[in-house]
């Protein structure tokens, strides 16, 4: 073996190893590993699973980051399958990248995957090819036993799309093939020729045809599919079409061609709500509206006061004619004068009602005693007794 691959070799068993006991590790952005499986022969195929027969082919793919590129220290990689149904034929590394990098082992049920100072701008693809044996019959699993990597020098767990794929391996013999009618798909049904199996699959689904409509129902006559084989009615006869509603003064016909029988004659006005003071009496026959009584008008009742409004006494109405007024206050005029010793008051009267405003007037505060001139005097004094004491006492003394 080669030095590099032995050592790829070995840092896939090391991490496999680690896998089995206690490690810290962390799912790291842009580690995500896409599997996925096709069969150029298969029935039935949805990426995750295949329905194919003894001696086709089976392809197994591994990629990531296709379109950003993919870089990684160490990534090991281990795929068991089942050799009972299945024997694989190739473990390709395609030439995007230096397969230097790269080991792929094989050993019984198990294939082994190891990435060494691996990074290319176009991603990673490998294609694992395997044959279903002749004569295998049943589920065929493909699954990842263990997968881990080392990245910026930390344990990672890739994100994996589909861990587990499905072959399911049957002998199908030739497809019967069912045509699409006017409400069912049509599709291709084979079935297992396997003794004790009989499993069934059903593929190339086409849609259903969808009626195919005849001429156009009348009054009197059906519309009905014209498809051979069908003829299912699609719309009843319509009866008649009534053109616009009798109105008071003209009748409802029918409006379709041919026809144009009276369906209701005119209907005469129908009377509304009686007028109110704003509204009148109007025919409520849709498309008619005609007035029957003009509006009455409002009848106003008691003139507005300061506090009330007018209002029309039609009854049902009540609407307001005039607003109150509003007080008319005249000037304050003062009751009672304040004094130092209690309070005075003084009043406002609306000139026009009986409503009137009192307020308080507050204590007159005494004149605060004039300390000021207390220290006047005392400045005097004391100014006074030191020009004494300096200009005769001291003269004296000297």
């Amino acid at each position: 073996m080669q030095p590099k691959r032995f050592i790829i070799a070995a840092l896939v068993v090391v991490l496999i190893v680690f896998s089995a006991v206690s490690v810290n590790a962390t799912t790291e952005d842009g580690v995500a590993i896409a599997v996925g499986i096709n069969s150029p022969q298969a029935i039935v195929a949805d990426g995750t699973s295949v329905t194919v027969k003894g001696q086709d082919t089976v392809e197994v793919s591994i990629t990531a980051g296709e379109a950003s590129g993919f870089t990684i220290d160490v990534l090991a990689i281990e795929f068991r399958y089942d050799t009972n149904l299945l024997e694989i034929t190739s473990a390709d590394c395609v030439s995007k990248y230096s397969s230097e990098n790269v080991t792929i082992q094989v050993v019984d049920d198990m294939i082994s995957i190891g990435l060494q100072n691996y990074s290319n701008d176009q991603g990673l693809s490998i294609t694992l090819t395997f044959k279903v044996k002749a004569g295998a019959h049943g589920t065929a699993d493909i699954s990842i036993a263990r997968i881990l990597g080392i990245k910026n020098n930390v344990m990672v767990v890739p994100t994996v799309d589909n861990e587990e794929l499905a072959v399911y391996v049957h002998t199908y013999g030739a497809g019967v093939v069912t045509a699409p009618t006017c409400t069912t798909e049509g599709f291709t049904e084979y079935t297992c020729t396997d003794e004790d199996c009989g499993e069934k699959v059903v593929t190339n689904k086409v849609s259903a045809l969808g009626h195919a409509p005849g001429a156009a129902a009348t009054c009197t006559t059906n519309q009905v599919c014209t498809r051979e084989g069908c003829g299912v009615e699609l719309a009843p006869a319509l009866g008649h079409a009534p053109g616009a509603a009798a109105t008071c003064t003209t009748n409802q016909v029918c409006t379709r061609e041919g026809c144009g029988v009276e369906l209701a004659p005119a209907l005469g006005h129908a009377p509304g709500a009686a007028a109110t003071c704003t509204t009148n009496q109007v025919c409520t026959r849709e498309g008619c509206g005609v007035e029957l009584v003009p509006a009455l008008g409002h009848a106003p009742g008691a003139a507005a006061t300061c506090t009330t409004n007018q209002v029309c006494t039609r009854e049902g109405c009540g609407v307001e004619i005039a607003p109150a007024n509003g007080h008319q206050m005249g000037d304050w005029v003062v009751d009672k004068e304040a004094t130092t010793k209690e309070e005075g008051s003084k009043s406002q009267s609306c000139a026009n009602c009986d409503h009137k405003l009192v307020e308080k007037i507050p204590m007159v505060e005494k004149d605060p005693f004039p300390w000021w001139i207390i220290v006047i005097v005392v400045v005097v004094l004391v100014g006074g007794f030191a020009c004494y004491w300096f200009f005769v006492v001291k003269k004296k003394e000297n």
